[in-house]
């Protein structure tokens, strides 16, 4: 089963972007992380201003269900304009 037609993206895990998203009104999900891994990516979904973390493992398998483009944080921030 694909994900639903919404615009992904991929991010580092870290606090500034996390922070940059909750000021722009996104909201954060749970996170997805399989077998304690560290969760080193935020998976963005800009359609329904929603983001998560996710372990390697899990970007992984996101991967394989949807497209998810790459994102900087200064690219992120160009959302708002």
């Amino acid at each position: 089963m694909l994900m639903d037609n919404n615009e992904y993206y991929s991010t580092d895990n870290t606090e500034e972007n996390k922070d940059e998203l909750i000021l722009m009104g996104f909201n954060e999900l749970p996170y997805s992380v399989y077998n304690d891994e560290c969760p080193t990516t935020l998976i963005i979904n800009k359609t329904k201003n929603q983001f998560w973390m996710n372990s390697p493992k899990a970007f992984n398998h996101a991967s394989q269900m949807a497209q998810i483009n790459p994102i900087t944080l200064n690219e992120i921030k160009q959302w708002q304009n």
